[in-house]
C-alpha cells in the first residue's frame, strides 16, 4: 500500500506485514494521529520502520506519499 489513507485501510483488516515511513507523513498530517496509527500497526503484528528522508530509500518512500507497506494478503482498494 502507498500513502496514509490506503495504508490505513489495509491496517483495518490487519493486513500490514511491514511498514516504512518518512517524516513527510508526520509533516503533512497530525503527528499524534500518525503515531497512534503506527502503534496500532504494531499491535496488530506489523513491523514499523522509520527511514531517513535524506537517504535513497527515504527519498523513495517520501515520493510514494511518505508511507508504504507490504501486506500479508491483498486488500481491495476503492
Amino acid at each position: 500500500s502507498m500513502g496514509l489513507e490506503e495504508t490505513r485501510k489495509a491496517n483495518e483488516f490487519g493486513a500490514i506485514e511491514s511498514l516504512a515511513f518518512s517524516e513527510k507523513v508526520i509533516q503533512e498530517h497530525d503527528e499524534q494521529e500518525v503515531i497512534d496509527f503506527l502503534n496500532d500497526v504494531e499491535l496488530k503484528g506489523g513491523t514499523v520502520y522509520s527511514v531517513d528522508a535524506t537517504t535513497d530509500a527515504g527519498l523513495r518512500v517520501t515520493g510514494l506519499g511518505g508511507i508504504i507497506s507490504t501486506l500479508r494478503f491483498a486488500v481491495e482498494s476503492s
